[in-house]
């Protein structure tokens, strides 16, 4: 299966099918984040033989959150179709509302990484509960991360 995964201003996140010759998106699945527009999506591996991956949807209104989404696709062998999503984890970010953006790190467990409107970083590693915030040199928000 061919699988295009959108975020909309209500806070879901579709997962649409690419079928037929004329390439047609067919929505087959959604799931509810929260509340706020899906601002961006970053696809993470959790580790798991390749079968499971995280996807980190970051979105912002009133305050911003990251949600940590388990998508459970089949084995390799049989066309790798999506078979699940499901919310695994969402942590709140109280920023002022601005474009807002976050990304994955693949060291030791994995890591969400996301700015802060205080100019300051936050660490999400997959396996803990609650994120640790690192200092940034400026007095900006970071509106943005990469690693």
């Amino acid at each position: 299966g061919r699988f295009l995964l959108a975020g909309t201003r209500r806070s879901t996140l579709l997962a649409l099918e690419v079928t037929g010759t004329n390439d047609r998106l067919v929505p087959r699945m959604r799931v509810q984040l929260g509340v706020g527009k899906v601002t961006s999506i970053v696809r993470a591996s959790n580790g798991s033989s390749g079968r499971h991956r995280m996807l980190i949807a970051s979105e912002g209104k009133e305050h911003s959150s990251v949600t940590m989404v388990d998508c459970v696709y089949a084995a390799e062998g049989s066309g790798g179709h999506l078979l699940s999503m499901a919310n695994q984890r969402q942590v709140s970010i109280w920023n002022r509302p601005l474009p807002f953006h976050c990304c994955y790190s693949p060291f030791g467990p994995g890591f969400a990484v996301s700015g802060t409107t205080d100019g300051g970083l936050l660490l999400y590693g997959m396996d803990k509960p609650k994120p640790q915030k690192l200092a940034s040199p400026h007095r900006g928000a970071v509106a943005a991360a990469a690693a």
